[in-house]
């Protein structure tokens, strides 16, 4: 069982009802905000109030290098000790913009979702990449990860350098982490892992909205009809959502002020309009935009007038 602290993790054996594992950051380090176990590895997900996600693997404390001179310890000490193998890029936290939770992948492993209170989720992903010589630092303390010489009993090939990154047990070998015996004549590659960025979901800012649904679905349009709904924010731009998946099909930036009304014209293009902020004789100022979805143009009208006027 893991006990979650702001700047330890304890790990619990409820069988002998004792602490067997104590992970602790520095005392310039980020404190904790939410810690996943792993179930192919022995590995934690970690989350930070920064918004950083780390990745911690399990000490391995025999070393598949030893010369034939030297005596295996009879008794070894199996401590568990948690090394810091990647961690991603920090977000900028406001008093409106925090780290609210993260989840990682049940099926492969390999890749976290972090939601952030402005409605933003971040999607990382794990990559493993063959370390050179020049990039191995044995003098840091730190037991190698390796990568699994085989998948299913089929051996890495001959001219791959190791397995495609499916799933984590496929990025580091759980014999180089147990000390078990590889298979003979087996080429042992050391890997290093780091996050990517390879999604991001943008969400909804503060309210008011305008929303407008597409035309509706006729015999006619059958073949070519998507369920589009525009909503058009208080920051000026428009989103385009898809309905069927639920997913921001597209985002505009194409106003300067709040968006105050959507009009469709077709299945592909719409007509919004946004004011200004009145002045003191409550006049604004006017914008006007013909969007063109698959495109993305947008055409200004009564662009030449920049005079104050009475909202559209």
């Amino acid at each position: 069982m893991l006990l979650l602290y702001p700047r330890e993790i304890l790990i619990l054996d409820l069988e002998v009802n004792q602490t067997v594992g104590v992970i602790a950051i520095e005392r310039t380090g980020v404190p904790f905000l939410q810690v996943i176990p792993c179930f192919q590895r022995d590995g934690l997900f970690c989350l930070h109030e920064n918004g950083c996600i780390t990745l911690r693997v399990r000490r391995s404390y025999n070393n598949i290098f030893t010369t034939s001179n030297e005596e295996p310890d009879p008794d070894p000490v199996q401590e568990l000790t948690y090394d810091l193998r990647s961690q991603c890029d920090a977000i900028r936290v406001t008093k409106t913009v925090r780290p609210f939770s993260m989840v990682c992948c049940p099926v492969n492993e390999n890749a976290a979702a972090l939601v952030v209170s402005d409605g933003r989720v971040m999607i990382w992903e794990l990559k493993s990449a063959v370390c050179n010589r020049n990039s191995r630092n044995s003098s840091s303390g730190v037991s190698p990860l390796y990568s699994p010489v085989s998948f299913c009993g089929i051996p890495v090939g001959v001219l791959q350098n190791k397995l495609p990154d499916l799933s984590l047990d496929n990025m580091i070998g759980q014999s180089a982490i147990a000390g078990e015996e590889h298979p003979r004549g087996s080429i042992l590659r050391e890997v290093h892992l780091k996050f990517l960025l390879t999604g991001l979901l943008s969400g909804l800012p503060a309210p008011q909205f305008a929303i407008r649904m597409c035309p509706p679905l006729t015999t006619k349009n059958i073949k070519m009809y998507q369920p589009l709904l525009a909503v058009g924010t208080s920051n000026g731009s428009v989103l385009v959502y898809h309905l069927t998946s639920g997913l921001l099909h597209k985002e505009l930036s194409i106003h300067s002020c709040e968006v105050k009304g959507i009009e469709w014209t077709s299945l592909t293009s719409f007509l919004s309009f946004a004011t200004s902020t009145p002045n003191n004789m409550g006049l604004v100022r006017n914008e006007l935009q013909l969007v063109d979805l698959p495109t993305g143009r947008s055409i200004a009208f009564r662009g030449e007038r920049g005079n104050d006027e009475s909202a559209i």
